[in-house]
């Protein structure tokens, strides 16, 4: 009778295969997070973090503790600079930050410059710690209107933005606004400009058909006899032509007037 050999082969396990990954993302705001670490063997002293590395750089800060610090501002990072923290722990457990809100966005920016040029508002911005949509928005006919909405670039530098606009004779006013993860509303300084140009006017007054004609380039918006505003924006001339024939309340340059379309 043969005798059966059986090899037992030892079976390496590494460290990577004892623990789990967790990835934490988001966008440095000049602050550090605050982490939880539980003990998972009390006899050895171990706990549940292994590593912890941002941006796949494995930081030096001790994290054989209950709780510690990851210190994000000696990482040679910039505000705004997007991160990716990777925690390395064991199975059964997972890291608890205590202050995740400190990688979300918020609105920093500050306007560093702004000016009317060649129908444009131009606007400088710098200190937009986060990527953030810029609201702009107008005074026109008693109340703020949002007239466009621009993608933030985000970063500590200066950055510039452009908007399409529509003057008129008087003073004209604008201002920028961002919403951040907390629902705040960060208003910039109302920036004014009084203009001395040539008033619009209306070249299609009362009555009109399919088309509601002005002087030149306005902003415009336009109402049912509901109160539903059915056109908004920009230009010389206003399509109306699906529109049932009503009465309308035109707002353009400084006027607001009733018109009928028939």
């Amino acid at each position: 009778m043969k005798n059966i050999v059986v090899l037992l082969l030892p079976v390496l396990l590494t460290l990577n295969s004892l623990a789990e990954i967790t990835r934490v993302e988001g966008i440095f705001q000049g602050k550090n997070l605050f982490v939880q670490n539980s003990l998972v063997d009390d006899k050895k002293g171990e706990f549940c973090i292994k590593s912890v590395a941002i941006n796949g750089e494995e930081i030096p800060d001790e994290v054989r503790s209950s709780a510690f610090v990851v210190s994000l501002d000696r990482m040679g990072l910039e505000l705004g600079e997007k991160i990716t923290i990777v925690f390395r722990h064991e199975n059964n457990c997972a890291p608890l930050v205590i202050n995740p809100e400190v990688l979300k966005p918020l609105s920093t920016y500050k306007i560093a410059h702004h000016e009317l040029k060649d129908g444009y508002l131009v606007f400088e911005t710098t200190n937009e710690s986060s990527k953030l949509s810029f609201f702009v928005e107008e005074y026109r006919w008693d109340r703020w209107l949002s007239i466009d909405e621009i993608m933030g670039e985000g970063g500590p530098g200066n950055n510039t933005y452009k908007v399409k606009i529509f003057p008129h004779k008087g003073i004209n006013m604008y201002r920028m606004k961002q919403i951040d993860h907390m629902n705040r509303v960060h208003f910039s300084d109302t920036m004014e400009y009084q203009l001395d140009i040539e008033t619009v006017k209306l070249k299609t007054p009362g009555r009109v058909t399919n088309e509601i004609v002005f002087s030149k380039e306005t902003l415009y918006e336009l109402y049912n006899s509901f109160g539903e505003r059915v056109r908004f924006g920009g230009g010389a001339v206003i399509d109306v032509s699906d529109l049932p024939n009503d009465f309308y309340f035109l707002s353009f340059g400084n006027n607001v007037v009733e018109i009928e379309k028939h």
